[in-house]
């Protein structure tokens, strides 16, 4: 009777996980068969990565610092490699389910299943939820994106509030801090501060509410000490990533997303405050209002700025009176998507029937929690709307902590993809229990009312919805024709989506009246429920993620196939016996490495781990969010919303892409004169123009050390700005008074002096140096006062900036061997605090573990496991 009694209440839990197993390997059975989705992001992130990952896989040296990207940049926003225990427990997920989509998709959940269990959700109807958490369109298109740090971080974020629910609501404190700090730490390891940030926000919403609650109920003194545990385990979770948390946070001052160097007279005219992002930038994804009803209507906007229609297509039917084959190829690729946003890959569709559910609840549930839900999903919704509500956005941004340091604000609607299946799900859980049946019907009554009624009523009345045409239409002006059928397609779209969504909330809402007069029971109710939430959020992320775009390794790495240009580079740096020599050194070296023999280009490779000079890549224009040039070569380009503040300058002033334009004018003379110095100082080397011709080579780079003559100092950084660009850097540098200290003044000059790049690895540059005189040297390095180094003869000296954004040393006379180090202590030391953190977050999770295993047995064998004896 008592093992029958535990059978009973641990099946659901078992069922659960190989239920959520099964879901994620089906879904993304071609993951399980060593396909790859190939996604911009994925694309982006192994471009930015070309120089980090072969490095570190090849010769396993610790290095947080590229060169691949913009000039150069810590790696802590591209790549990072730590060491903490606490990533066994990825390892372990990884190893039942194969890691990537089905891993993230597996987590996501039971991260959310356990929130509600631990809420005190029906085990049965918790796996409800835990569907529907996962498969919101929004999870499923990030995944298919290549957004791996915003998946991870919001698949583990309901595991999170799961802790807190167990202290606040079920008193289990000890429990509840360590299951809230090993979620909390796992999703700071994923690296995400705006996942982090919006699922604080819900910890606030929600604390806020328990504060009430203690106020209430004359409990608040208990409220304090469960506050203060979780505080600690907070503490806890963030000393396991510290060298991430304190990285980020020490680079952050010197990025685009710290504070304004430049003048606001002198910078860009839209600049509004020295710290954080700007608010037209942050809000350039804004969820329009009318975009909103995409939550319930898939399609209300058109869906994706590449969308797909059928033979049945108004476009179709225009293309194919002259060419079927260029019309099946034009309905693979349509701009369906009409909403303000620049682009988008698709919606952020909650689901009907859960988006009923979660209305129904409102109606139905007495439950407190309502209000602190709904407050939170409207203010991340207003927050969504960014520029569309400006005077509350600008508000919030200019005055909200932190809030103004993260872009695309749409992305905050991941906390209604979190408050619309938890509150819905609560509804159903009540009506596993003696209900109130008089508050049933008056629910369902107005829940269909109004989202029933909000689908039938656009599915009616499609052309009410808007005009179908957005402000990306405007490259199509000169073909009206082509804009007219866009348009009729645009609403039928809209109104089939509208029909389905309708038809989703009437199956629901039958499902739940035959609950409610007793043709159904709760396993049939339950059941149906899950199935028809699966099928409506399925069949609509399939739209944007199938088994169709996943693509072989093979397929894949075609992105980074060299081609002409890159090979040309290759052949042009060979002629130098010394760098041939390097090449075929390092290949020797490594040629049994598994990482080197898996590469279809290990020359390439080789190559840019022992050479140090830019790409400049105009084959599509001048594209300074061009990432791929990175995979085998430093490049000016690359994708970061965090660039170097000052290199973020050149770009937002125009100073280097007016250079770059000049060029542009002049490239037959296949050089950069002097006028062009910003791209000489960045020992800019070669420029590729077309992939399938030979790069042009510039005689005029200046190589990646330089002695100069003279010193113009200058008072402030808008001077030293304006002063980079117009003296002659092969014989003056810009230096401002705060480095007059350094003992700059008496400088001479050997014009047989010498310096030159002897050894170059990613963050440690050898360089040589001779001269008769105490000289000036300017580096074509970008400088960053935070980690870098500098030894003459082993012996430790300071450095400055020259030229607003370059390293300069003076160097005594003789030879001397001069060493560039990147050491942050924030990473070293942070990477010891991780470790030995993690092994005490590990430590308190088994013990907790081996204790709920111990009570479960105890219990069993005398009276029978209570309910609430595991989590």
């Amino acid at each position: 009777m008592q093992k029958n009694n535990t059978l009973k209440k641990v099946l659901p839990h078992i069922f659960a996980i190989v239920a959520f197993l099964l879901i994620s390997y089906i879904y993304f059975l071609p993951a399980s068969q060593g396909k790859v989705l190939h996604g911009t992001d994925n694309i982006t992130a192994k471009s930015q990565q070309g120089e980090i990952i072969p490095y570190v896989s090849l010769t396993g040296d610790f290095c947080a610092w590229t060169n691949a990207a913009f000039g150069g940049m810590p790696t802590y926003t591209i790549w990072i490699k730590s060491e903490a225990p606490l990533y066994v427990i990825t390892q372990i997920i990884n190893f039942f389910t194969s890691g990537g989509p089905i891993a993230y998709l597996f987590i996501a959940m039971i991260s959310f299943y356990l929130l509600l269990i631990c809420y005190g959700v029906n085990p049965w109807i918790s796996i409800i939820g835990s569907v529907v958490y996962a498969f919101s369109s929004y999870f499923i298109i990030i995944i298919g994106a290549g957004h791996v740090t915003k998946v991870i971080g919001l698949a583990y974020m309901p595991g999170v509030i799961a802790g807190i629910y167990l202290a606040y609501k079920r008193s289990k404190v000890i429990t509840g801090a360590i299951v809230m700090a090993l979620f909390l730490a796992l999703e700071l390891a994923s690296g995400h501060y705006q996942i982090v940030y919006y699922n604080i926000l819900i910890v606030i919403a929600l604390g806020i509410y328990f504060l009430v609650m203690a106020f209430k109920t004359k409990t608040f003194i208990a409220f304090l000490k469960k506050t203060a545990i979780l505080i600690v385990a907070a503490l806890l979770a963030g000393l396991t990533n510290i060298s991430s948390i304190w990285t980020t946070r020490e680079y952050t001052q010197f990025s685009a997303r710290g504070n304004t160097i430049l003048s606001a007279s002198a910078a860009t005219e839209q600049a509004e405050s020295t710290d954080g992002l700007d608010f037209e930038y942050a809000t350039q994804w804004s969820y329009g209002l009318g975009e909103s009803f995409n939550l319930l209507i898939p399609n209300f906007r058109g869906g994706s700025s590449a969308g797909k229609l059928s033979e049945k297509s108004e476009v179709y039917k225009l293309y194919s009176k002259g060419n079927r084959a260029q019309a099946n190829q034009v309905i693979n690729q349509l701009p369906l998507y009409w909403g303000t946003q620049p682009n988008t890959e698709g919606p952020a569709y909650m689901g009907a029937l859960a988006f009923f559910l979660f209305v129904f609840a409102m109606f139905f549930l007495k439950n407190k929690e309502k209000w602190w839900i709904l407050s939170i999903s409207l203010f991340a919704l207003m927050l969504a709307w960014g520029y569309h509500f400006e005077i509350f956005n600008r508000f919030i941004f200019n005055y909200f902590p932190l809030y103004n340091k993260f872009r695309a604000v749409t992305t905050i609607l991941v906390i209604i993809q979190y408050t619309i299946p938890f509150f819905g799900v609560l509804a159903l859980n009540e009506l596993f229990k003696d209900y109130n049946r008089q508050k049933f019907l008056f629910a369902i009554k107005w829940a269909f009312a109004v989202v029933g009624g909000i689908a039938l009523f656009f599915a009616l009345f499609p052309g009410l919805a808007g005009s179908f045409t957005g402000p990306n239409d405007a490259i199509y002006a000169n073909n009206s024709e082509f804009i007219n059928a866009l348009m009729i397609d645009r609403k039928s779209i809209l109104r089939m989506d509208a029909i389905r969504s309708f038809f989703f909330i009437i199956a629901g809402t039958g499902v739940l009246w035959f609950y409610h007069i007793k043709k159904l029971n709760k396993i049939l109710m339950g059941a149906s429920m899950l199935i028809l939430i699966l099928l409506d959020l399925a069949l609509v992320d399939t739209r944007y993620v199938s088994h169709e775009d996943f693509k072989t390794v093979r397929n894949t790495e075609a992105y980074f196939a060299p081609t002409n240009a890159d090979l040309s580079i290759y052949n042009s740096e060979m002629l130098s016996p010394d760098v041939k020599s390097k090449v075929e050194s390092f290949l020797t070296k490594y040629k049994d490495n598994s990482f080197l023999k898996n590469t279809e280009s290990p020359d390439l490779i080789a190559l840019n781990l022992n050479t140090d000079y830019r790409v400049l890549n105009l084959a599509g224009g001048i594209n300074f969010s061009d990432a791929l040039t990175s995979y085998y070569h430093k490049s000016l380009s690359g994708y970061s919303p965090a660039k170097l503040r000052r290199y973020q300058d050149l770009l937002d002033r125009g100073v280097l892409v007016q250079q770059i334009q000049n060029f542009a004018r002049n490239v037959q003379s296949g050089q950069i004169p002097d006028s062009y110095s910003l791209l000489n100082m960045l020992n800019t080397k070669y420029i590729i123009t077309n992939p399938n011709e030979p790069a042009f080579y510039n005689r005029d780079a200046m190589g990646n050390a330089w002695f100069v003559k003279n010193i113009k100092w200058v008072e402030s950084a808008d001077d030293e700005f304006e002063a980079m660009t117009s003296v002659n850097p092969r014989e003056d540098a810009v230096v401002n008074v705060e480095f007059k200290g350094m003992e700059l003044e008496n400088l001479g000059f050997d014009p047989e002096a010498s310096i030159s790049l002897e050894n170059y690895k990613p963050h440690i540059l050898t360089y040589k140096s001779n001269s008769n005189a105490n000289m000036l040297a300017v580096f074509s390095e970008i400088y960053y006062p935070k980690g870098w180094h500098v030894y003459i003869d082993d012996k430790p000296v300071d450095y400055l900036r020259a030229n607003y954004l370059f390293r300069a040393l003076v160097v005594p006379p003789g030879n001397h061997t001069i060493v560039f180090k990147f050491e942050p202590r924030s990473y070293i030391l942070g990477n010891a605090i991780n470790k030995y953190s993690s092994y005490l977050l590990l430590l308190s999770v088994f013990s907790l573990l081996a204790y709920n295993i111990w009570k479960f047995i105890s219990a069993s064998k005398v009276t029978g496991m209570k309910e609430d004896t595991i989590i």
